[in-house]
């Protein structure tokens, strides 16, 4: 059996790739829809926000 940080770790890691898919996703999706770039920045969690 894995540390608890370890089993963190690997959440972690899949946390990651699942909010790398879904940007993916709607990149695609905005280009279909004829979305600016940048027009989704501000949404999501304050810590996945890019510096001004």
């Amino acid at each position: 059996m894995g540390s608890l940080f370890e089993e963190l770790e690997a959440r972690e890691t899949a946390a990651h790739d699942q909010v790398g898919e879904i940007e993916t996703e709607l990149a695609d999706l905005s280009e279909r829809l004829g979305t600016p770039k940048g027009f989704w920045s501000g949404c999501g969690s304050p810590g996945r926000r890019r510096p001004r």
